[in-house]
């Protein structure tokens, strides 16, 4: 077995402007979206996650248990 790639990463929340459709909203307004829209919307739904770090602890070691 190879050794495992220590800086992967692997990804746990993004958004896309088609996800945004899925969603529900509009296309119209969608594509009104620049891509520093994005990024500024990508930043504000990061900050409702400010214990992301120790959630992923608690659920490494909660799997480790296993």
């Amino acid at each position: 077995m190879d050794a495992p790639d220590w800086n992967r990463t692997f990804a746990v929340l993004a958004i896309s402007r088609t996800q945004l459709e899925v969603l529900g909203i509009p296309r119209h307004q969608v594509a009104h979206l620049s891509d520093e829209d994005m990024a500024r919307i990508a930043a504000s739904v990061a900050t409702t996650y400010p214990d992301f770090e120790n959630r992923v602890r608690i659920n490494v070691r909660a799997y480790l248990v296993k």
